[in-house]
Parts: structure tokens; C-alpha cells; sequence
């Protein structure tokens, strides 16, 4: 249901949503309120947006899990079928190249150095000696 602002005095009137789009002669309002008064209207309007946009997400999900019930598919197959959760931010998917020779500490090569790479360079040590082995790097081995 819409309803505008208390600064529009009298016009306030409910809208539902199966009567179709609904035009209101904002411009000539509009024009008639101050700051605070536009200011609580677009919050009204952002407020109806989430909403509606809230709703149509809901609808558009139920009707992707009758048809996936239509057609005998699980969460399981969609998600095996178009992953699950996708890769975590900053996750490297090569794996580590690197790795700290005491803590187990990786890094995968990518962005910007750790500190302990900083430090490890510092004191004369180069990339090649830490390196992980290929077998690791494919995800064969541990990863800390």
C-alpha cells in the first residue's frame, strides 16, 4: 500500500498493487514541499522499493523450487550443478606458492606481499627456497 507523507495533507490515498501502475501528479506537489518534507517522501519511496523488490525475490524463488520440484531436482543438484557458495574473497584458487619455513604460514603469489615474506626477503632469502612443492600447489597436500 502507498501513502504518501503527511505533508501531502488530504491526497493521502491507498494503492494497491493489482489495480496496475499508478500515476500520481507528483511534479506539481512536489514542488510545493520543503527539504524535510522531500526528504521523508524519497525514505517513503526507498522504503516501497525494498519492499517490492523484497517480494518479487520471494516469488521468483518460489517459482524456481516448484519447477526444480516439477523436475525432481534437489538443492543438492542445483548447487552441484551451479556451485554451491562460490570461492571466499581473497581466496586464492591456484592454491599457496609460498609457504613461512616455521610457522606453515601461505601465500599464493597474488596482491600484495605479507609481511613475513617482507621480512623473510629482508633478510636475504629468496622466493625460490619457500616455494611449495607442485603436488601441493594442486591441492594434494595440506594447506595452513
Amino acid at each position: 500500500m502507498i501513502v504518501p507523507p503527511r505533508h501531502l495533507g488530504a491526497k493521502r490515498a491507498s494503492v494497491r498493487e493489482e489495480e496496475g501502475p499508478v500515476r500520481l501528479s507528483a511534479p506539481a506537489e512536489i514542488d510545493r514541499l520543503d527539504l524535510g518534507a522531500l526528504r521523508e517522501l524519497r525514505e517513503a519511496v526507498d522504503q516501497r522499493i525494498e519492499v517490492l523488490q523484497a517480494e518479487r525475490r520471494s516469488r521468483g524463488l518460489a517459482a524456481i523450487e516448484a519447477t526444480a520440484a516439477e523436475h525432481g531436482l534437489t538443492r543438492a543438484d542445483l548447487e552441484s550443478h551451479f556451485g554451491a557458495r562460490g570461492r571466499r574473497p581473497g581466496a586464492d584458487p591456484s592454491g599457496p606458492k609460498y609457504r613461512h619455513p616455521k610457522t606453515g604460514e601461505t601465500w599464493g603469489g597474488i596482491g600484495r606481499k605479507p609481511n613475513w615474506i617482507k621480512a623473510f626477503e629482508a633478510t636475504g632469502g629468496r622466493l625460490e627456497e619457500i616455494a611449495v612443492a607442485d603436488e601441493v600447489q594442486d591441492g594434494e597436500g595440506p594447506v595452513h
